[in-house]
């Protein structure tokens, strides 16, 4: 096994090799598999903004894969964000490694450093890397990764009317409020997204 390092941050790629006789004992069949290992959550905010119809939690986790995609980042993602009975915790993988900013800022260390009330950098940094601070987000979610409130995920994200209320987050803090900061949006307002790589 062998590996090459770019010096990138998370830019380490193993390559192995599988060396393997046939069925009958005849002759050597071999394979090298490139892949890269996860060590780290990458985290971005939506350049985009979407009204409260989200097409719900798997409408905003497509949001935010297709954000991820236009920038080319690879991998897997899904939006930080919860309905009325299903919460961010439940949906998304809990890292032991590190979360980070696409620019390489740590926001926080593992699972458990990103739900215990504050993170070490704001997430403000979009799928492109540019400042996105101070924007507001929906989120419906607590510090811990749970729900906040039943009444506030604009109909389980598929409500886009004026009568709807969403809970949101704040881009530019790092304590409590990166998730929640109480502010509840009419859910025809236009928001951002945390995407959160799985």
């Amino acid at each position: 096994m062998t590996y090459t390092d770019t010096g990138l941050t998370n830019d380490i790629t193993y390559y192995y090799k599988v060396s393997a006789v046939n069925g009958i004992g005849e002759g050597a069949q071999s394979s090298e598999v490139s892949g890269m290992p996860q060590f780290m959550s990458r985290v971005f905010v939506t350049s985009t903004t979407y009204n409260g119809n989200l097409g719900g939690l798997s409408g905003a986790d497509a949001k935010c894969q297709s954000r991820a995609d236009a920038a080319s980042l690879g991998g897997t993602w899904k939006a930080w964000i919860s309905d009325s009975s299903t919460s961010a915790s439940s949906r998304l993988i809990h890292f032991t490694g590190p979360y980070k900013l696409l620019n390489g800022a740590t926001v926080a260390n593992n699972w458990a450093d990103l739900t215990d009330g504050s993170i070490i950098t704001a997430i403000n940094r979009d799928e492109f890397s540019n400042l996105a601070s101070g924007v507001a987000l929906w989120t419906n979610t607590l510090n811990t990764g749970f729900v906040y409130s039943p009444n506030y995920s604009c109909d389980r994200w598929v409500g886009g009317s004026s009568s709807w209320r969403g809970g949101s987050g704040n881009s530019g803090l790092t304590d409590s409020g990166w998730t929640l900061n109480y502010n509840r949006f009419r859910c025809d307002s236009m928001l951002h997204l945390y995407c959160f790589e799985q």
